[in-house]
Order: structure tokens, then C-alpha cells, then sequence
């Protein structure tokens, strides 16, 4: 179960934020109160950032995440995410389109959105110390693994 906090102001645009890797939800708090339109939104920190317990296999960590943002969405809602958070509601968007007003990506990393496809089996191979080292709970090691 995700850890998620409200934002904005009640009866405001339904809106779900998901934040980059290595964030977590609280980092949205100065966008939404400079928005000229009030949101409602949901805003959870991703698992096993923040506040969110890590899962106890990350397996494959964007399609967990993926669903567990999915699951928060539970009327017609504007997305919004940024990096990993953006892939992740593109991801929920794709398979289930009905559930989405809108959709705003801030520097999405499509290759996150990619599994499936010939392209993602080079990119988790890349990135793989980085998934160890979250699983791992190092994530100050991850942070380091992650700017290079």
C-alpha cells in the first residue's frame, strides 16, 4: 500500500501526481498551490520511497509501480508525473485510457514504458546494479548509480 496525502483543495480537478525515482510525493507541493486551476489530487509517495513501504520483490519494479499508481485511480483523473513517475502513468494510461482526463509527462524516461519490447532487455541489463542496489535498501547507492 502506497503512503499518499492530499493536495490541493476538495472539489478542485481530480489529479494523481507520481514523482521521479528517488523522490517522493511532498516534492509537489510548491507546483500545485502555484497552479491557476485547483487540483484534488492524490499524491503517494512510489514504493519504497518516502513514506511508501519497498515491496519485498521489486521484480519488475515499473509494471509493480505502474499498478500500484493504477490502483489510486479511482475516477476520471488528470495524470501528471515527472521521470520515472511519468512512465508510470503513461504505462497506466495506455491500458486503461478511460480513467484519464489528461495526461502531463515532465522529462518521461520511455524506456521504463518499454517492457515488452526489443529495447528493454538492454536497458534492465544497464541498469541492473541500480535495480540491486534498491532491493538491496542501499539507496544511497542507488542515488550514485542513478547520475551515471
Amino acid at each position: 500500500m502506497l503512503h499518499s496525502r492530499r493536495m490541493g483543495a476538495p472539489g478542485g480537478l481530480p489529479a494523481l501526481l507520481a514523482h521521479c525515482f528517488l523522490g517522493h510525493g511532498g516534492s509537489w507541493k510548491p507546483l500545485v498551490e502555484a497552479l491557476p486551476v485547483p487540483l484534488d489530487a492524490l499524491v503517494p509517495d512510489l514504493p519504497g520511497h518516502g513514506q511508501s513501504p519497498a515491496p519485498a520483490d521489486p521484480g519488475d519494479f515499473h509494471a509493480l509501480t505502474a499498478a500500484a499508481l493504477g490502483a489510486l485511480v479511482t475516477r476520471p483523473s488528470l495524470l501528471i508525473g515527472h521521470s520515472f513517475g511519468a512512465a508510470s502513468l503513461l504505462r497506466h494510461a495506455l491500458h486503461h485510457p478511460a480513467t484519464v482526463t489528461g495526461l502531463v509527462l515532465i522529462e518521461p524516461v520511455f524506456f521504463a514504458a518499454a517492457e515488452g519490447e526489443a529495447a528493454y532487455e538492454p536497458y534492465r541489463a544497464v541498469e541492473a546494479p541500480l535495480h540491486a542496489a534498491v532491493a538491496a535498501g542501499d539507496l544511497a547507492q542507488a542515488a550514485r548509480l542513478f547520475r551515471h
